[in-house]
């Protein structure tokens, strides 16, 4: 899309570099800090319904974030399951904001409130912007033309996901419970 070569990734952790669409692709820090902070606050998401209340936002510019999906973890009881979201065959564009934060600039996703599927697995999920509308969010025009939930598809993956060294197509695969078969010994005299 604008050129670069880039080596497929499959589990992106906060805090490393990632693909950012502002009036050209770059690669930028996954952690966004307030220019005012005496210290890292490392935000890696921000949401929509604050972006213009809040303080650590007021010097924020918008950007995209180039993806193909994303992790959300369900609770259930007391464990977390980790589930990969994504699109039929697509890459998308997250909405984001950026500044920088000691001459490094920094981003973090922008997110609103889960519905439909999505929801069913967490409460939150990534502002997805319709790519006809890119311009218009990197202008800071309103942010009513998500991508409808419906055509964002998930399943459940492996806890490889949650170690960033993991870095395989095995992190976004459907996970396959492994069935353990007991053995029978027979043992003779």
């Amino acid at each position: 899309m604008f050129g670069l070569e880039i080596k497929p990734r499959f589990n992106v952790a906060p805090s490393t570099e990632i693909l950012v669409v502002t009036d050209g692709a770059q690669f930028m820090h996954w952690a966004y800090s307030p220019k005012w902070a005496k210290s890292p606050f490392n935000l890696i998401n921000a949401r929509a319904e604050s972006l213009g209340e809040k303080p650590s936002y007021t010097s924020a510019k918008r950007c995209l974030i180039i993806a193909d999906g994303w992790f959300e973890w369900k609770k259930k009881d007391r464990l977390k399951y980790p589930y990969f979201f994504h699109m039929q065959n697509e890459i998308f564009l997250f909405a984001g904001i950026y500044n920088e934060y000691r001459n490094v600039p920094g981003c973090a996703i922008v997110t609103k409130k889960a519905d439909g599927k999505p929801g069913q697995i967490h409460h939150r999920m990534p502002l997805i912007i319709n790519k006809k509308n890119a311009a218009q969010w990197l202008k800071g025009e309103d942010i009513s033309f998500a991508i409808p939930s419906q055509e964002i598809y998930f399943h459940r993956v492996s806890t490889l996901v949650n170690s960033p060294k993991n870095d395989t197509r095995e992190c976004i695969e459907p996970y396959q419970e492994k069935r353990r078969h007991k053995l029978s010994h027979e043992v003779h005299y």
